[in-house]
């Protein structure tokens, strides 16, 4: 199957062959002579790049060489955002933005106009380049006419990573992405903030609406079991989307008895994560239906992790979220009817919590889901750490809870005692 063209010649194709019904339109988009170029003869930038396409292309290719797949995706995303928006908004080359240019891309990112959008039509490929290597004349830079506080703070982030890289390498002097923060918290009032982790309650349902899968052919079976298995892949191994659509059946492996899941995460850093008894038994009746040979994969096994329901070939990034997005409003439902009919208590107040979340879980949230289920069984942070992956412990610890357990416990305590 074609691949999308290499960072190297990504900018360009993409400002050479994508038209968008707009209007207005910037000329100079290179930027040659930009307004915060550096162009001092004696101070040559230390990249070979003569314009702003061939210096986001030298970004792209340098995070190619050290980022996932996954990773390297994301920046292309964020970097045609921007030169589209200096393309069509601005009018003015990427290395000529001032500070109202980037205020003004904020608010570009929350309120994308319409025909930055691309609908949801059946039928309707959604990424950018086709299978036969060109440009889907349909592909928009937005899913959404809104994008949420997250989806806008990691936007901001991945043009602020392009600009650091840029000065670094001498080829702008300044940029008005580096002067302090842009993005705010929109949320109203009151509003409450959704933690991205799964309750009990949520996981129950999520559990029930599984079981009630059909299984009277052989269809109905496998769909019900790659549902099982999809959603114990992320909750016992806390993957990554891009981890599980890139995953083969070969990355299990037995040593010394004990069964271990090896993936390449973020920044090509690999790790190794240890296997529960319930995901391998998943595992195996998994292979049994699709007819894999053997219970359990061997070495070098280039089975894809997880299979297409035809059995012909691996699942896709979207199809995961499409299907488990799917898998969640089913359950949120489920949980829906059983709080309709329960008294008001605690139990009902968070099975109330854990229904709000179902309603904006997807895949990763089961990620989220594990890191907090082990701290809270009492794995130590730095364990946890080498499970999921992460570069900072000051990350890991966001899942550590036990300071809320122990100042709630502390200030009953004292207040019992008070009442005497």
């Amino acid at each position: 199957m074609p691949t999308a063209p290499t960072p190297e010649l990504l900018p360009l194709r993409v400002f050479k062959e994508l038209t968008l019904p707009i209007s207005n339109e910037c000329e100079d988009l290179l930027g040659v002579n930009g307004i915060y170029r550096n162009l001092d003869p004696d101070r040559p930038p230390l990249i070979r790049a003569n314009n702003d396409l061939e210096a986001v292309r030298c970004f792209l290719v340098d995070k190619a060489r050290v980022g996932s797949p996954h990773t390297v995706r994301a920046y292309e995303k964020e970097c045609i955002r921007l030169l589209l928006f200096c393309r069509y908004f601005a009018l003015k080359p990427m290395s000529s933005l001032d500070r109202s240019d980037a205020l003004n891309y904020e608010i570009f990112l929350r309120s994308p106009p319409k025909s930055f959008v691309q609908p949801r039509v059946k039928g309707v490929p959604v990424n950018l380049w086709l299978p036969n290597g060109t440009i889907n004349p349909h592909w928009r830079p937005f899913r959404s006419a809104h994008l949420s506080d997250s989806s806008v703070k990691a936007a901001i982030a991945a043009v602020k990573s392009l600009s650091t890289y840029l000065i670094n390498a001498d080829y702008l002097r300044a940029s008005a992405f580096q002067l302090g923060r842009l993005t705010r918290d929109t949320r109203q009032a009151g509003e409450k903030k959704v933690e991205r982790v799964l309750g009990r309650h949520a996981k129950q349902a999520i559990d029930a609406v599984i079981a009630a899968m059909p299984e009277e052919t052989e269809r109905q079976r496998l769909k019900a079991i790659r549902a099982r298995y999809t959603i114990d892949l992320f909750y016992y191994l806390g993957l990554r989307i891009s981890e599980v659509a890139g995953g083969t059946m070969g990355d299990f492996y037995s040593k010394r008895n004990q069964w271990w899941f090896r993936t390449i995460g973020k920044g090509k850093k690999e790790r190794h994560i240890p296997v529960p008894d319930a995901l391998l038994r998943t595992l195996v009746e998994y292979r049994r239906i699709l007819g894999v040979p053997g219970d359990y994969p061997v070495p070098s096994e280039e089975t894809p992790l997880l299979l297409s329901i035809r059995g012909t070939k691996g699942v896709g990034e979207n199809q995961i979220y499409r299907s488990t997005k799917s898998l969640f409003a089913r359950a949120h439902d489920y949980l829906e009817e059983r709080l309709v009919s329960l008294p008001s208590s605690s139990e009902s107040s968070e099975m109330a919590s854990d229904l709000h979340a179902l309603k904006h879980a997807s895949a990763h949230w089961l990620r989220h889901t594990y890191a907090t289920d082990l701290v809270d069984a009492g794995l130590s942070i730095r364990l946890v750490k080498e499970n999921m992956g992460h570069a900072s412990l000051d990350t890991t610890l966001g899942y550590d809870h036990s300071n809320n357990s122990v100042r709630h416990h502390e200030t009953l305590r004292i207040a019992k005692r008070s009442e005497t």
